[in-house]
């Protein structure tokens, strides 16, 4: 099986790394995006499993992305991070309260590409 390539779109340098940092160290390939621009183009021209939204994006890059994700690679999951747990799915996206710590962060990113994984003829 070839390693997963995760995609991190933050805003925020610092907890973007950190995500990094979290997920390569659990044996996914992870790169950061830092604006939309930079999100479409890895979305256009890179191999993508997943990609994973930041909790500190604002409204409209997260509904931006969300959107540009859906026209662009409809077919790749989205994993929103949210730290109040009462937001829901925007536009069918998975949703993480990431409050809940890095383990569950990890945990949830294996569960959504390995449903993806095992979907691939």
């Amino acid at each position: 099986m070839a390693t997963q390539q995760i995609l991190v779109f933050g805003r925020d340098v610092a907890l973007t790394e950190t995500r990094l940092l979290i997920l390569q160290t659990s044996g996914f390939e992870a790169r950061g995006v830092y604006s939309l621009a930079e999100l479409v183009h890895s979305l256009c021209n890179s191999k993508v499993d997943l990609v994973l939204l930041g909790h500190s994006l604002i409204e409209e890059d997260m509904e931006a992305a969300l959107a540009i994700a859906a026209q662009v690679i409809p077919a790749v999951p989205v994993l929103r991070l949210i730290i109040f747990p009462w937001l829901t799915a925007i536009n069918n996206e998975k949703v993480l309260d990431i409050t809940k710590g890095p383990y569950q962060l990890i945990d949830t990113v294996r569960a959504i590409v390995s449903i993806r994984e095992a979907g691939r003829p």
